[in-house]
């Protein structure tokens, strides 16, 4: 009966270690979720608030360029030129620099996470 006691007892044992490990990962992935979503969050923050500061600088520079030529128009075609340039450099980045990058930078965040 001691061994049948005690068999029970190391059942439960495992099954209580096994519950609290499957309870540490859900606490990890919750933990590592709300970090990626808090990084986001805060970079979508700082994107829009980039974004706001390069449509006021965009439109400065081409009310400059338009007094600068003579003509109200030609400052805004040039800004705009230049935005299309930026465009077609990113549509032709045939080596992947650009995904590179950003997998690299979102690899390393989750893997610095993990190692917290």
């Amino acid at each position: 009966m001691d061994n049948i006691d005690q068999i029970e007892q190391l059942s439960e044992n495992v099954q209580s270690l096994i519950n609290t490990k499957i309870e540490l990962f859900k606490l990890q992935t919750l933990e590592i979720m709300a970090n990626a979503f808090s990084v986001l969050l805060k970079r979508l923050l700082l994107c829009l608030i980039f974004l706001v500061c390069l449509v006021f600088f965009s439109v400065g520079l081409a009310i400059f360029l338009s007094n600068r030529m003579n003509s109200p128009f030609l400052g805004y075609f040039t800004v705009g030129l230049l935005y299309l340039l930026f465009l077609v450099i990113v549509l032709l980045d045939q080596h992947g620099f650009i995904e590179s990058v950003i997998l690299n930078k979102t690899l390393g965040f989750f893997f610095n996470s993990k190692n917290k």
